[in-house]
């Protein structure tokens, strides 16, 4: 499905967009929110200053963090090595 996201400012009741060629001679839902750039800003899945590091540490096993260095080998060696 195609969409269509914009984010204009209106200085009337009324608006103008051109859309895609794709969209001429079909029914199209049109949806018209305010704008909140408070919540924009919130929403966005990039936040700057913040780091994802060590949120998985609580599911690390220490007796398997040995083994990290040659696990990727060791898998594929188990999945294509002949029997």
């Amino acid at each position: 499905m195609q969409a269509v996201r914009d984010i204009i400012h209106v200085d009337s009741n009324r608006i103008s967009h051109d859309l895609p060629v794709e969209f001429s001679n079909m029914t199209v839902e049109l949806i018209v929110l305010p704008f909140d750039q408070d919540k924009e800003r919130s929403d966005s899945p990039v936040r700057e200053g913040k780091s994802m590091r060590g949120a998985l540490k609580k599911y690390a096993n220490p007796t398997r963090i040995v083994h990290e260095k040659d696990a990727w080998r060791g898998a594929v060696r188990n999945k294509y090595e002949a029997d």
